[in-house]
């Protein structure tokens, strides 16, 4: 058995640094020349037994600043996490202002 992400007692585990994965997203989108960018993540409150979102968020915030780009709320949406919730999540917000390539 291998664990995927935290720690398993007894296993070994795979780790991702999240941080560095929600920092090259952004980048890689920035540098795509996208400056209206969202970021769809877990609840800030999962963050405390699951970290992966919130440090995903500080990557996107960490690259989203140093680009000078500007951190709206409105940007940072909550989703459940797998892929559909985030795509309904992204498609409720605002379709006319992120989903034109998504339909």
């Amino acid at each position: 058995m291998v664990g995927i992400g935290g720690s398993l007692e007894g296993a070994p585990t795979i780790s991702v640094d999240d941080l560095d994965a929600g920092l090259r997203a952004t980048n890689h989108l920035i540098q795509l020349g996208h400056c209206r960018i969202a970021f769809v993540g877990g609840p800030a409150e999962a963050g405390r037994s699951f970290p992966m979102s919130s440090d995903r968020r500080r990557g996107f915030e960490r690259a989203t600043s140093t680009a000078r780009l500007p951190i709206h709320e409105r940007n940072q949406l909550v989703s459940d996490f797998t892929f559909l919730g985030a795509y309904q999540r992204i498609k409720r917000s605002s379709p006319e202002k992120w989903c034109s390539d998504l339909s």
